[in-house]
């Protein structure tokens, strides 16, 4: 892919994205969104090109700005967007690509991806407010056991009544977690919980904690 300033008919600057298209279907969806965040971020900081003496430091900006976008949006999606993209660098490699010149070498781009998303798992923080009914108390019992550790619940978030269905309970609770363990609660959640025709109607709302966010986290 190829990121570039062009002019219209009037004159006009203007950027695009050029792409292989035999490259692009070879990709993974995440692995997809990854580059094409990368060469917007080109035009974003307005990177002169690759024949300059910053373009390997221009490569690494625009890597992370494409995984904090990227992550910032779609946070449960980071592993997904960490292994895609070490496995399209993975095949450079395998291929003979080790990188350098205008770019950063291969090897030392790929554990740069990995420290990066290592460091956001850990440091982002995620504020978290859920909302759940249950008709049964035993899958709401389970609920409160499951994630009393890790979100802020105690017996004054729920009310409990008498149904037509039997017991019926509304719970409201919140808290903060580092990425990963949102990432693994998240999961969690789905596997327990959505397979289930027991299951609670959950509703949860997260937002960023002030300071903590991937960008904020990376310095960038």
């Amino acid at each position: 892919m190829l990121a570039r300033i062009s002019l219209d008919a009037n004159g006009t600057e203007y950027g695009e994205v050029i792409f292989n298209p035999n490259f692009v279907k070879r990709l993974s969806p995440a692995a997809r969104y990854f580059v094409i965040l990368h060469e917007l971020a080109h035009l974003l900081h307005q990177h002169p090109g690759n024949h300059v003496e910053e373009s390997a430091d221009n490569e690494y900006q625009a890597d992370s700005t494409a995984l904090i976008n990227a992550i910032t949006r779609y946070p449960l999606m980071i592993k997904e967007f960490r292994d895609s993209i070490v496995s399209v660098i993975d095949n450079e490699i395998q291929s003979g690509n080790l990188g350098g010149g205008s770019h950063p070498k291969n090897t030392d781009r790929r554990e740069r991806i990995i420290l990066q998303t290592e460091k956001m798992l850990n440091s982002s923080i995620l504020s978290i407010s859920i909302e759940c009914n249950f008709v049964q108390k035993d899958v709401f019992d389970a609920f409160i056991r499951d994630h009393k550790r890790t979100l802020k619940i105690d017996s004054n978030d729920f009310v409990e009544f008498k149904a037509s269905n039997g017991t019926f309970s509304y719970l409201k609770g919140w808290g903060e977690m580092s990425l990963n363990d949102f990432t693994e609660w998240a999961n969690y959640f789905a596997i327990a919980y959505q397979s289930s025709p027991q299951i609670p109607k959950l509703r949860y709302i997260w937002e960023w904690k002030i300071g903590s966010s991937p960008s904020e986290v990376l310095n960038l």
